[in-house]
């Protein structure tokens, strides 16, 4: 029987990832669209870092917010390098450690917010839409991709109560 378990495991593990590695697919794909229908070519989503900046000019947030995120990125990996030698249980971690590594993620997610929020605007969406970005990233992100959104350069979205 304990063979069994290992072979059922192996393969659960394998069917877990296929379908994250399809997962991953249909995401590049559908941030390769995006790029396309901004106005870039859709091979700069292939690139890591130069993708981050790209996507910035597309929801026309400045460069420097690129270097925010590949900092906390970087810091927060050394964090956990440093966790992960140091051997240390959260609780036995030192204050500056706790610290930064409270505020790095919370600074990440404002970051995360307002950029989602901007391919809302420059994709002529709402608010209501950037909570569907933020939550379901796997169904909206598509729907800007492969729907009938229009690239709006100058990021407004217009309603009967004036700029959103």
């Amino acid at each position: 029987m304990p063979e069994l378990n290992s072979v059922a495991a192996v393969i659960a593990a394998l069917c877990l990832v296929a379908v994250l590695l399809v997962l991953s697919v249909f995401m590049l794909v559908t941030s390769w669209k995006i790029a396309t229908k901004a106005g870039y070519p859709g091979w700069t989503m292939l690139v890591p870092y130069y993708a981050t900046f790209i996507l910035l000019r597309i929801i026309k947030r400045p460069a420097s917010w690129g270097w925010i995120v590949i900092v906390l990125s970087t810091v927060q990996t050394i964090l956990s390098i440093y966790e992960s030698i140091m051997g240390t249980k959260s609780a036995d971690q030192p204050l500056w450690y706790t610290t930064v590594s409270v505020i790095i993620p919370l600074i990440a997610a404002v970051y995360h917010v307002r950029m989602t929020h901007g391919f809302s605007r420059v994709f002529g969406k709402t608010k209501l839409f950037t909570l569907g970005l933020i939550f379901l990233p796997v169904i909206f992100f598509p729907i800007l991709a492969f729907g009938n959104a229009q690239y709006q350069p100058d990021g407004m979205v217009y309603n009967s109560y004036g700029a959103a």
